[in-house]
């Protein structure tokens, strides 16, 4: 799937090919800014939708591996695709999901798998976005972070 495909690859670099009407020459025939493009429409649809938790989080692990394995044009067009939107969006979305009493764990159990997402991802890159506030986002933390200690032992 595509999402996936972006995780085992996520430098963007343009493939060559040889063009017989170019005497031979090799010709790019996947533009990096366009790949990038593409894959913001698409991951634009989770905005409609209510994806599953792991979906979300191979999304966002996706497009933070894009961003760092990628040279700062392709970073700026991530920008520019609204990409990095797309992102905030999934993570107040999981925020929100995580916070829900259906999705809360019991003690002595299993943590429900967002969890990895919330001690893995790094707040700090998007805390201080006025998106992120509008949205309640650090309420969100707070209120997961009071979950927690309700939860350990």
């Amino acid at each position: 799937d595509v999402v996936e495909y972006f995780e085992r690859n996520p430098c963007l670099t343009p493939e060559k090919e040889k063009d017989s009407s170019n005497n031979g020459n090799s010709v790019s025939s996947s533009d990096p800014i366009e790949v990038v493009k593409n894959l913001a429409v698409v991951y634009k649809i989770t905005d409609s939708i209510d994806p599953p938790a792991e979906l979300c989080m191979k999304i966002l692990q996706s497009i933070s591996s894009l961003a760092f394995h990628n040279t700062s044009t392709v970073r700026a067009t991530i920008k520019s695709s609204g990409l990095f939107d797309t992102r905030d969006s999934l993570i107040i979305y999981l925020l929100r999901l995580s916070t829900t009493t259906s999705n809360l764990s019991t003690p002595n159990t299993i943590n429900p798998p967002w969890t990895a997402f919330l001690y893995n991802f790094n707040f700090e890159s998007i805390a201080n976005h006025k998106a992120f506030r509008e949205a309640n986002g650090i309420l969100y933390l707070l209120h997961i972070l009071h979950l927690c200690i309700n939860l350990t032992p």
